[in-house]
C-alpha cells in the first residue's frame, strides 16, 4: 500500500513540473490569438494538454489505399476540390442551403449530437469512424436505430489499424467495419450497450486528494498514453440483454470522395470523417471560425463532419471532436471552408451501413 501511494505521489509531482512549461506556453498562445483580431476566440480548456500524443492519434496514410474512390450521382470528378462553392451541387447554387447542421436535420438521431471523451487514449481515428457510422446507421434506418455504437471494439480488436490507444489509421478503421463490424456501447461507466468505452475521461477536475480520479483502469491522467484494453469478443456489460453476434452491424461499402460532393454527400447520407493537421493553438479553441494562427505542429486528428455555414461573412465547416464537452464549443468547432485550412479538405471517408 505504501509503495503504491509513493508511486502516485511521484507521478503527480513529475506531471506537475512537466506541465508547467506547457501551460505557460498555452497561456501565451491564448493571449496572442485573442489580440490578433481573428475570427475565433481562444481560452484554457478543461482537459489535459501537457502531452499531445494522447490527443492526436491519426497516422498518415494515403486516403486511396484500400478504399474505393466514390463518385457522386455517377459523375466523375477530377482534380480534387471544386473551384467554387456551387460546383459540389452540379453548378446549381439553389440546391445547396447556405447553412446545414446535421444535429437539427436528423434531430431524432441523438448520436450526431454526442461528443465522446477519449481520455488518455489517442483513439480519434477510431472514435470519428465509429461515430460517423453510428450516425449513418440511424439515418439509414429512418430513426429506428438510435443506440450509441462504441469505438471500443475497433480500438481493442483491429490488428491492422495501428496501435490502439497509441494511434491508428482511419482508412483501416473503415475496412474493419466493412469486414468485422461494430457493436453498441455508451460512454465510460455508462453501463449502456454491449461494449461501453473502457478508458476513463481525464480533465482538470482530477485532484491529488482523490487518487481514483487520477489513476484510471486503462491509463494515467497526465502520464503515459492509456494502455489499450484487451480485445473482448463478447458483451462485457452485464446489464446488456442482447447477444454479441446479434449486436454487430457492418458496412456494405466504405469509400473516399472528392470535394465536389462534400456537402451533397453530407446532406443526403449523414456525417463523414475528415482528417486535419493540428497545431498548438487548436488546443485553446473556444468559439468562432478557427484557422491556424500560432504554435507548433502536433500531428493528425480525425474528426466528424456534421455541417457548414457562414459566420461574419466567413464560410465554415462544422465538426465534432472527441476531446469531451469541456473542450471548444461543447466539443464542437468551426473551421474555415474551401481554403483547405489545416488539410481539412484533403481526406474524406464514409461508409454505407448494411442494415
Amino acid at each position: 500500500m505504501l509503495r503504491t501511494t509513493m508511486k502516485i505521489v511521484l507521478l503527480l509531482v513529475s506531471s506537475f513540473w512537466l506541465t508547467c512549461d506547457a501551460n505557460d506556453k498555452l497561456h501565451n498562445i491564448v493571449t496572442h490569438v485573442n489580440n490578433a483580431n481573428v475570427t475565433w476566440q481562444a481560452g484554457i480548456n478543461s482537459f489535459h494538454t501537457n502531452d499531445h500524443k494522447k490527443l492526436v492519434g491519426t497516422f498518415y496514410h494515403p486516403e486511396w489505399i484500400g478504399l474505393e474512390h466514390e463518385t457522386f450521382d455517377g459523375v466523375l470528378v477530377k482534380g480534387g476540390d471544386c473551384d467554387n462553392d456551387d460546383e459540389d451541387d452540379g453548378g446549381d447554387a439553389n440546391e445547396t442551403p447556405e447553412s446545414f447542421d446535421a444535429r437539427y436535420h436528423w434531430f431524432n438521431c441523438t448520436s450526431i449530437s454526442h461528443i465522446w471523451n477519449q481520455g488518455n487514449c489517442a483513439a480519434d481515428w477510431a472514435i470519428s469512424v465509429t461515430s460517423a457510422m453510428n450516425d449513418r446507421i440511424c439515418i439509414a434506418s429512418q430513426g429506428n436505430i438510435t443506440a450509441l455504437y462504441s469505438p471500443q471494439k475497433l480500438v481493442s480488436c483491429c490488428e491492422d489499424c495501428g496501435n490502439g490507444c497509441s494511434g491508428g489509421y482511419t482508412a483501416a478503421a473503415w475496412r474493419y467495419i466493412l469486414k468485422k463490424g461494430i457493436v453498441t456501447g455508451g460512454d465510460y461507466g455508462s453501463n449502456e450497450g454491449c461494449q461501453p468505452w473502457l478508458v476513463q475521461p481525464c480533465n482538470a477536475s482530477t485532484t491529488a486528494a482523490d487518487p481514483s480520479s487520477v489513476l484510471g483502469p486503462h491509463g494515467v491522467c497526465g502520464g503515459d498514453p492509456a494502455t489499450t484494453p484487451k480485445c473482448d469478443l463478447s458483451c462485457y456489460n452485464a446489464r446488456h440483454e442482447g447477444k454479441y453476434l446479434d449486436d454487430i452491424i457492418k458496412a456494405k461499402k466504405v469509400f473516399t470522395f472528392d470535394g465536389c460532393s462534400a456537402r451533397k454527400n453530407l446532406r443526403k447520407h449523414g456525417p463523414y470523417v475528415v482528417t486535419m493537421r493540428v497545431y498548438e493553438d487548436f488546443l485553446a479553441y473556444k468559439s468562432g471560425v478557427y484557422h491556424h494562427v500560432t504554435g507548433d505542429y502536433l500531428g493528425l486528428l480525425s474528426v466528424r463532419m456534421i455541417g457548414w455555414g457562414l459566420e461574419g461573412g466567413q464560410a465554415f465547416w462544422l465538426l465534432a471532436n472527441s476531446w469531451g464537452t469541456s473542450w471548444g464549443d461543447k466539443g464542437f468547432f468551426k473551421i474555415r471552408r474551401f481554403v483547405n485550412e489545416c488539410w481539412i479538405e484533403n481526406f474524406r471517408y464514409a461508409g454505407v451501413p448494411n442494415l
